[in-house]
């Protein structure tokens, strides 16, 4: 991954910041998961595919998966939701999500890291569709 973050800095010199940002954030994200520490290593790694910081990632990726939930982010709204007392989401889907957020986080950490190797490669939705 070193190496795609040293292309993507040869690539945006004037987004030198926003690179190291996406760095930091994909180098946390395998920490914590490393860690065990799946839900914040799942909302770090959201951020890579849902902010914008280098570029827009939904140009790149989708935040769509196969299966229920049906996006990712449907997953961090039940992570967020969970934590309130007020919450609309029965407890039923949260603590699923909760006994199936490892298997949620390494994939969410997959679509980061093609969203990174896409936007090395500037391979755009877009131009997927194209071919």
């Amino acid at each position: 991954m070193t190496e795609l973050f040293e292309k993507l800095l040869e690539k945006f010199p004037q987004k030198k910041d926003d690179v190291n940002q996406l760095k930091e954030y994909f180098s946390e994200a395998i920490r914590l998961f490393e860690e065990g520490s799946y839900e914040m290593a799942f909302l770090k790694t959201y951020i890579i595919i849902g902010d914008t910081t280098v570029t827009n990632p939904k140009e790149y990726i989708s935040d769509k998966r196969e299966g229920k939930p049906s996006s990712f982010s449907e997953i961090r709204t039940i992570l967020v939701h969970s934590r309130r007392k007020d919450t609309v989401i029965s407890p039923k889907q949260i603590a699923e999500t909760r006994t199936k957020l490892p298997e949620y986080t390494l994939e969410i950490i997959q679509r980061a890291a093609t969203f990174i190797e896409k936007l090395v490669s500037n391979k755009t939705m877009d131009n997927m569709k194209q071919k």
